[in-house]
């Protein structure tokens, strides 16, 4: 019996690789068939570096390239010699279904309605840099939750100011970051274990009659990938604009879905761009959208009520063959 190797992985690394390695050196020495897994998750494994690695075990060990089956979520994965298995993570839309499907998200629209959602778990270095400018700059204007803390070892990880420094961004932008991370935790749920478990990832949901739109914040955004789960989930059935900082494309795969998006009311060509390429042009939407009142996103919101709605809809009908029989964009990466 073929037993499954699970590769452990956030965008672009992999956690357990020396283990990965050793289950892989032995599984090509006592079988002929061999799956791994990337857990249900959608990196690019061009970018995880993974193909590097079963690339240099098969020569090494006279193993055949076609008898490694690798199941993945990323929609875009391809591979002229490893077989590919894409199966799509129903759980999370089928969750968000059930659970939230009946949810009253309308938004109230008061004097303490704020313009702008932001929600991280783990960090990275683009949700940093976004919260941080949210902190720094919105702070009054956004309900924002960041889990960062310096003293858990299952956030170290995921801290992302590394990334940052190695970005081509002012010196200013750093320093925010920094300053960010030491105001963190920034914890206003009532969850508040690491890592969030699933059974509470929905628990915010009671917070989106409060704000207008949601900076959809997504875990995987390098190489070639277009993965879908709660976090894009949760704002289309509960009535929420979005911005969506993620993979290239994403927004242009979104629609390819049948979603539509919000194109009429800010620029949504940032999606086109590689990840480094996207954080200064929603920036500049923030700050766009910052300047309205509350009755100018009242107004705005009410025009964006059939794509609301619509966007409900698509979603209560979407089934796996959606996800395996539409013709996604790629990117330039492979």
């Amino acid at each position: 019996m073929v037993k499954m190797i699970l590769i452990y992985n956030n965008d672009s690394y992999i956690v357990n690789r020396d283990q990965l390695i050793m289950q892989l050196t032995q599984q090509m020495s006592t079988m002929t068939n061999i799956d791994v897994s990337v857990t249900g998750e959608g990196p690019c494994a061009y970018d995880l570096g993974l193909y590097d690695i079963l690339d240099r075990l098969t020569a090494e060990l006279g193993f055949k390239k076609n008898n490694i089956k690798l199941h993945t979520a990323n929609l875009l994965e391809r591979h002229d010699e490893y077989n590919i298995i894409i199966e799509p993570t129903m759980r999370y839309l089928d969750d968000t279904k059930k659970l939230l499907q009946n949810f009253n998200s309308e938004k109230k629209f008061d004097q303490s309605f704020k313009h702008f959602g932001n929600f991280i778990g783990h960090g990275n270095l683009y949700r940093l840099q976004t919260s941080s400018y949210l902190y720094k700059h919105h702070r009054a204007q956004t309900l924002q939750s960041y889990s960062y803390n310096r003293h858990s070892d299952y956030h170290r990880p995921f801290i992302g100011i590394e990334g940052l420094m190695c970005q081509d961004v002012p010196e200013s932008v750093i320093d925010i970051a920094y300053d960010f991370l030491k105001k963190t935790p920034l914890i206003i749920d009532p969850v508040a274990k690491d890592p969030i478990p699933y059974d509470d990832i929905y628990g915010i949901a009671t917070m989106y009659s409060d704000f207008f739109v949601e900076i959809v914040n997504l875990a995987y955004f390098s190489g070639n990938t277009f993965y879908v789960d709660e976090k894009i989930w949760k704002p289309i059935i509960l009535h929420t604009p979005f911005m969506v900082q993620g993979s290239q494309n994403y927004i242009k795969n979104l629609r390819k879905l049948g979603f539509q998006t919000f194109d009429r009311w800010w620029d949504e060509g940032y999606s086109e761009d590689p990840a480094n390429c996207q954080t200064q042009q929603i920036i500049q939407n923030i700050d766009r959208l910052s300047k309205l009142s509350t009755t100018d996103l009242k107004i705005m919101y009410q025009e964006m009520i059939p794509i609301l709605e619509h966007n409900y809809q698509t979603l209560l009908k979407l089934t796996t063959e959606d996800f395996l029989n539409k013709h996604f964009e790629s990117t330039n990466f492979v």
